[in-house]
């Protein structure tokens, strides 16, 4: 059987206005997470020396058009968000590049720490969904870290 662990890395929170008049979306500040993951893959003994090199070590999530509101940076320590999964209302629009194609990351909880100089903790519970993997026997469909 074959697994995957991620190791979520320090990420990044950014802003920016966004705006989509064709759906109707009203100018408004969203924000967008990048986090690095590194990726160990434990294969299964028969699987072969080159199995694993399509799938890399190192990649991204991406989350982006969080909609938390106009909230001050600095007052975000102390503060939880909760996220419906797409394609819910409100859905935060994330995805990980593995295995040749990009997979839905829902990011369902998003909890701010301490705030220490420029940085933050945070600590975002995401769900990935790998239902397409078929380079992986074994690998689960769904992974949910914190």
């Amino acid at each position: 059987m074959s697994s995957a662990v991620f190791v979520l890395h320090g990420g990044t929170l950014e802003a920016r206005m966004f705006e989509n008049q064709s759906n109707g979306v009203a100018n408004s500040l969203v924000y967008d997470i990048a986090i690095p993951v590194s990726c160990v893959l434990d294969l299964p003994p028969d699987a072969g020396p080159d199995s694993g090199n399509a799938f890399p070590r190192e990649t991204e999530v991406r989350l982006d058009f969080i909609r938390i509101g106009l909230v001050d940076w600095r007052d975000l320590p102390g503060r939880a968000f909760v996220f419906p999964v797409n394609p819910a209302e409100g859905y935060v629009d994330g995805s990980v590049y593995f295995g040749h194609q990009h997979h839905y990351a829902d990011l369902t909880r998003l909890h701010f720490g301490r705030l220490n100089g420029s940085t933050m903790t945070a600590l975002a519970t995401i769900t990935f969904n790998f239902y397409k993997m078929s380079e992986l026997p074994g690998l689960p469909e769904t992974l949910t870290v914190d």
